[in-house]
């Protein structure tokens, strides 16, 4: 279980992040874009969403 503090900062992190990832799909090819995705579906995970 996560402290609630950590949980709400980490649902604004994924908020933020996946805003950005949709406006910069063109960087697919890129190694950060591909991290970047797999980070994002890592904290959906840990999230519960």
């Amino acid at each position: 279980m996560m402290i609630p503090d950590t949980t709400r900062r980490l649902a604004t992190a994924w908020d933020d992040l996946s805003k950005l990832m949709e406006t910069e799909e063109d960087l697919k090819e890129i190694e950060e874009y591909t991290t970047a995705m797999e980070v994002l579906e890592g904290a959906r995970a840990q999230a519960n969403r």
